[in-house]
């Protein structure tokens, strides 16, 4: 019955986006078209609109509401390129750093595109920080784009002056204002201007690991503009999540997509408009044949979740479910984003506090994973069963009428246990010899 309602949900979006286009809404940077189940974005309220009604309205008041104060911690944004000012080559990568990404000679180790910025001498990186990490030394190839903090009354100044410019520029049109004045969206036009002023007229191709994002496809407009012949690409680095509604294809989407597994390609193009032409199935560029990820004993948190009360009292009832066993040596594993993030850090305390004086353990080939994530896939390709505990059925469920090489078992309503019906059908795990150069170079092929 969800998957039906998913399939419905696909339709109600497609028109929806028609419907903005005519009413010359922005759908590339706005966050209402960002219709992603895995984070809550005013588009992730869009669809809690669509699938529940009004039962739901003060939770979406209070995303769009967060979504529009979070304007106020927007910082001075800053690009440091070590001297120049311009990309020399016509083929860029746009990725994103952190501190351990980069190397004491200058150069820097993607973790998307598993290479180092040395690998390529016709590669230029404009690397957008996650930690406002900025190396000493950094090779002439790479540009990064960070904050600076500035005062908050500078930030107020920065919020009063940008809301009545749309007023003024969208003639009081609070429907066209709204789709412009949140956190996202200011972001992404932000980041988008820095890039334009750093992108050559000559440029060839443009990658970016590619989750939809309003800031996706506003660099690729970006692009575009400088060049109109410019091939837009984008590489799926994980999997899909669950409901991928995110990644329907649409104005904007990347004029090429990478993608590491056969099955993802046929979903794409079976249920999210993505024409066949548009997809190139290539080996995982990020994920190789020794790739050492154990999951073994592994309780798993995504990115974002909501009702942790429901998710606990649900992991409860599981494991009190699970007979005595000699060991549980678990770990409780935080999304790598999320490490210091106050909510996973009471989250994984409350799950330990569940586990302390139990007996209880997952067997070494299963793991539990709660919420949306796209990690599930990529547990049962290495081999494991995976416990799903979920608190939206609708959004985070991986449904096998959709998901055809996934076996799906429902356990009750809020949990669900998968295993694999063919390896390698979702992630093609790659080698050292294919890399992002070799897809670059061929992708005409």
């Amino acid at each position: 019955m969800s998957a039906k309602k998913q399939l419905e949900l696909i339709k109600k979006s497609k028109l929806y986006f028609g419907q903005l286009e005519k009413k010359n809404i922005n759908l590339l940077s706005s966050s209402f078209t960002f219709l992603s189940p895995w984070v809550e974005t005013p588009g992730y309220g869009k669809l809690l609109i669509w699938s529940y009604g009004y039962k739901k309205i003060f939770q979406i008041i209070k995303i769009i509401l967060k979504s529009i104060l979070s304007i106020l911690k927007i910082n001075e944004y800053v690009v440091y390129n070590n001297l120049i000012q311009t990309t020399k080559t016509n083929k860029i990568v746009i990725s994103y750093s952190r501190k351990y990404c980069f190397l004491e000679n200058g150069s820097y180790s993607d973790e998307y595109f598993k290479m180092n910025s040395r690998d390529d001498i016709d590669l230029s990186w404009i690397l957008i920080s996650q930690d406002n990490y900025v190396p000493r030394k950094l090779d002439e190839n790479i540009h990064i784009i960070y904050t600076e903090n500035r005062a908050f009354f500078k930030r107020l100044y920065f919020f009063i002056k940008l809301l009545i410019k749309l007023l003024i520029a969208k003639k009081l049109n609070l429907i066209k204002v709204i789709h412009e004045f949140t956190v996202s969206t200011v972001q992404a036009n932000i980041i988008a201007n820095k890039v334009r002023k750093i992108l050559s007229n000559n440029l060839d191709k443009i990658i970016i690991p590619y989750e939809a994002q309003p800031l996706h496809l506003s660099l690729y407009k970006v692009a575009k503009d400088k060049n109109i012949k410019c091939l837009t690409i984008g590489y799926i680095h994980s999997s899909l999540p669950s409901f991928p509604i995110d990644t329907i294809y649409r104005t904007g989407s990347p004029d090429i997509l990478f993608v590491h597994g056969q099955q993802i390609k046929d979903i794409l193009v079976n249920y999210f408009f993505w024409p066949v032409d548009k997809i190139r199935l290539i080996r995982s560029i990020r994920f190789h044949k020794n790739i050492k990820n154990n999951f073994s004993n592994k309780i798993l948190l995504p990115y974002s979740f909501n009702y942790s009360q429901l998710l606990l009292q649900t992991f409860k009832n599981y494991i009190n479910t699970i007979s005595k066993e000699s060991f549980s040596n678990y770990i409780v594993q935080i999304h790598p984003e999320k490490k210091i993030s106050k909510k996973h850090l009471k989250f994984k305390k409350q799950i330990k506090q569940i586990l302390d004086n139990r007996n209880y353990s997952l067997s070494s080939n299963k793991v539990i994973i709660f919420g949306s994530t796209s990690t599930v896939v990529l547990a049962l390709e290495l081999g494991y069963s995976v416990i799903h505990i979920v608190c939206d059925p609708l959004m985070e469920v991986f449904y096998d009428e959709i998901w055809e090489n996934i076996v799906s078992k429902k356990i009750n309503k809020y949990i669900y246990e998968y295993k694999l019906r063919k390896k390698n059908s979702f992630i093609d795990f790659g080698s050292s010899e294919k890399t992002l150069t070799y897809y670059l170079d061929n992708i005409n092929k």
